[in-house]
This record gives C-alpha cells, structure tokens and sequence, in this order.
C-alpha cells in the first residue's frame, strides 16, 4: 500500500519512516491506514507523528522481524502477550489489522513487540452509523484480502470479519513461533486456503515447550462464531491463560497487569 523510506526529520532532528502513496496508489485504502494509525496510541503499536495527503510519517523501529522459532517458552509467552496487548487495543478503537503476521510484527532491542502495516486495517463503524456511510469502510463481500497463509477461515471465504479474525492469525503465528513452520503451508496459495477452511494443524509434540504448547493449539482452532464473543480483550485474555499457569514462567509478573479492559 506504499513504499517505506528510512528519513530524517529536520524539524525535530530525530529519523522516522515515511511511507509515500505511489502514483496510482489505492489512495482510499491509504487514507484508511491513516486514519486507523492516528486512533491508536499503544507501545506494542508503531506510533504516527504525521500524515498528509500522500505520506505517513511513523516512528522507525530499531529492532528485528518476530523470531521464529522463538525458543524459550519465557520469551514467546513474554511477546504473545505484549501481541495481544497491542491487538486489544486496536480492537478497542474499532480497528481491525486483517494482515497480522510475523513480517508485520517488529521486537525491538529491549524486547518490545511493535505491530506494523495497517494497509489492510479495517475501520469499524459505530453501531449507530447509517448503512451509506457504514460502506464507505467495508471490503465487498467476497473480495478476500490479506496473506493467505495468517488468514481466518471467514477471511478465506470472503465473509465478513470480526476480531475473531485476528485472533485467529495470532494463533496461527504462536503456532509458528513454537514450531518453525507453518500450520496450514501447503505447495499452492488454492490449496492453503482450503486447508485454512477444512483442517486442523498438526497437533504440536507433547515434549515442544509444554507451558506453551496448550495455549497455542488452543487459539489455532477454527472459529465458531457461536464460541466466543468478538470482545476486544479476548485475545488478551486467552494468552493470559498460559501466562498464568502455576507452571508458567511469566506467572507471576503476568498477575499483576491489568485486563485492558479495565484499565480505563
């Protein structure tokens, strides 16, 4: 949805990104991402300091692609959180990422994952918004956007989306972060999506980091829309179940966040 540049802000004497809108360039969809950016104001969310009417200008994030695998189960429960976290929050402003995949999420060198590229973001309308301005920011039915291989069963459909959706990805990359492979890789772009509708992973080894094992076959299962509610903090609240486990490494300092939900 653009091209990124590294560039230095002379007015503030600091390096930033800039992303420019190609000539040509879905300007709509740009203006989305925009928008999306400058409603969200979260440390594991990359932050925008400036927008105009072809560029966005976003903090540049010093750090390197998510790890996959990751290795310890410290670490990966440490950085599926502060995902989540950022995810909940997001989901709070009524935004929805659509595209979550490891490229897009960055840990810089102290440890903090930044999610990046909101190009394909979805900007939710308020429930009391009329139906001609609510079509200005939904995706036709049927048209399916995203990376076929982080993407929900409905987004293979082309149904409409939720957060659910983006629960899903998240499930699909924990899987990746244990396992080093993907859950639904298949030799075509056709036959991965009719995996993603159709099948199960395989199930993760009993011995492959146990304390984390449980909660990431947990959140790769299919959605059922009649499971769960699309509440923003489910996604925080269903990694915290392997956070705080008594055998889990990151117990402790886990129990002693607040629920995004809450905090307000």
């Amino acid at each position: 949805m653009g091209e990124v540049y590294k560039a230095h802000d002379s007015r503030l004497d600091r390096i930033v990104a800039l992303k420019i809108l190609p000539p040509g360039g879905d300007r709509a969809r740009f203006e989305i991402e925009a928008r999306a950016l400058a409603a969200l104001n979260h440390p594991n969310i990359v932050a925008i300091h400036d927008v105009g009417e072809n560029y966005i200008v976003s903090e540049l994030v010093d750090g390197a692609p998510l790890p996959v695998p990751t290795g310890s189960a410290k670490r990966l429960l440490d950085l599926a959180v502060q995902i989540a976290d950022g995810l909940s929050a997001a989901h709070s402003s009524g935004i929805l990422h659509r595209d979550l995949k490891p490229s897009n999420i960055l840990v810089t060198r102290d440890g903090r994952a930044k999610i990046l590229d909101f190009g394909l973001a979805k900007v939710l309308p308020p429930t009391n918004q009329d139906a001609d301005t609510r079509t200005i920011v939904e995706t036709a039915p049927g048209v399916v956007l995203g990376t076929v291989a982080y993407m929900s069963p409905e987004q293979a459909r082309g149904a409409d989306l939720d957060a659910r959706s983006d629960q899903f990805s998240l499930g699909l990359i924990l899987y990746e972060m244990v396992t080093g492979k993907r859950a639904f890789e298949r030799q075509t772009a056709a036959e991965t999506l009719v995996a993603i509708i159709r099948e199960e992973p395989e199930p993760l080894s009993p011995g492959l980091l146990r304390s984390s094992a449980g909660s990431s076959n947990g959140c790769s299962r299919k959605i059922r829309r009649s499971d769960t509610l699309p509440h923003a903090t489910s996604i925080w609240n269903f990694v915290r179940c392997a956070t705080t486990s008594p055998k889990s490494p990151l117990r402790a300092r886990r129990l002693r966040r607040e629920r995004p939900g809450n905090a307000a």
